[in-house]
């Protein structure tokens, strides 16, 4: 089931406006949905850089507890992905893009679509658990 609720928000141009106003779940899970969208596509620089890019924007925001507990569980989250992330590139540095087809590599290969997957789709829920 898939509800749709359609509400019109006032536009900012100031930052600090916008940065009062954010919701840090949305922009958290947001980020990482995001970022692991492009890992899943190889686009590991472009991943980690918006994982950097979404933590800044969560310290910046971060006034109360519970933009605490969003930044916190973020952190928890990219983490996982970053790790990844990291051993892939450590990965095609030394195999290269095409690696050999051994059976470890292609298990290892097999757990990180896993993780990558339940990152893309990970909700409100699992990631406030910061399992």
């Amino acid at each position: 089931m898939l509800s749709v609720v359609t509400a019109r928000r006032e536009v900012s141009t100031a930052r600090a406006v916008a940065e009062a106003e954010l919701d840090g779940s949305v922009a958290a899970l947001s980020g990482v949905h995001r970022a692991a969208g492009l890992a899943q596509r190889g686009e590991y620089v472009a991943a980690r850089c918006l994982l950097v890019s979404t933590q800044r924007l969560l310290q910046r925001a971060m006034s109360g507890a519970a933009q605490q507990r969003d930044y916190l569980s973020f952190v928890v989250q990219a983490e996982k992905l970053d790790g990844f992330m990291r051993e892939a590139q450590a990965q095609e540095g030394v195999f290269g893009k095409t690696a050999s087809c051994d059976a470890r590599r292609l298990t290892r290969d097999d757990e990180a679509a896993t993780s990558i997957l339940k990152m893309k789709a990970v909700t409100s829920t699992a990631f406030h658990a910061r399992i």
